[in-house]
């Protein structure tokens, strides 16, 4: 999937994280319009730090726009909740 492969490419540990440690998953819902835009988002479930959490809107900064969605598409905006995890390797 487009979506998935572009989040990672661009996703990075905070600094903070690595210093401290600190591993954790993010839920985040991503509403997107008919360009592709991220319009909205809202963390679903959060990674218990909010040095992750905090990282979020920036990966999103970084990663918008992301691919045109269908033509079949019919509404205006599409959303989605897409996971996000940071592991230490």
């Amino acid at each position: 999937m487009k979506l998935s492969k572009q989040l990672l490419k661009k996703q990075t540990y905070p600094r903070a994280a690595l210093r401290k440690e600190v591993e954790g998953k993010v839920r985040v819902e991503i509403n997107v319009d008919r360009e592709g835009n991220i319009v909205a988002h809202s963390i679903k479930s959060s990674s218990g730090h909010d040095v992750l959490d905090r990282e979020v809107p920036k990966l999103l900064k970084r990663v918008s726009p992301l691919p045109t969605p269908p033509a079949d598409a019919s509404d205006s905006q599409l959303s989605m909740v897409v996971p996000l995890a940071w592991a230490l390797q």
